[in-house]
């Protein structure tokens, strides 16, 4: 009995790790070709996150495993998130145009709202 229950906790652990995330990890670089190391997240980070900073010096890229993430961009920061394994490959590129999109779509909005209360 006592073999069947080590059995039933390592099993346990190990499908822990097998069922986490995946993401590509690295800190501040100037380019995404340094960022193609793979991590592991823990249980509770369900996203992977990229975080684009622009600045006159040049860009800075850090993607992470995340346990929350809003995507979003402005004019010096972009943040992309995903949720499948080893999807933050070229991340911020793609969010920039839905998020850009969003903005204007809530601007619009937001006139169609004033005109109508005059």
């Amino acid at each position: 009995m006592a073999t069947l229950s080590i059995a039933l906790i390592v099993t346990a652990l190990c499908a822990g790790s097998a069922l986490s995330l995946k993401c590509y990890t690295c800190t501040s670089q100037s380019t995404n070709a340094n960022c193609k190391t793979e991590g592991s997240c823990n249980i509770y980070e369900v996203f992977c996150r990229t975080n684009v900073v622009s600045s006159t010096t040049g860009i800075s890229i850090t993607k992470s495993c995340a346990t929350s993430c809003a995507p979003s961009s402005v004019e010096t920061n972009t943040v992309a998130c995903c949720s499948t394994d080893l999807c933050n490959l070229s991340g911020a590129t793609g969010v920039s145009y839905s998020s850009a999109l969003l903005a204007l779509s809530l601007g619009f909005a937001l006139v169609l709202v004033k005109n109508s209360l005059q």
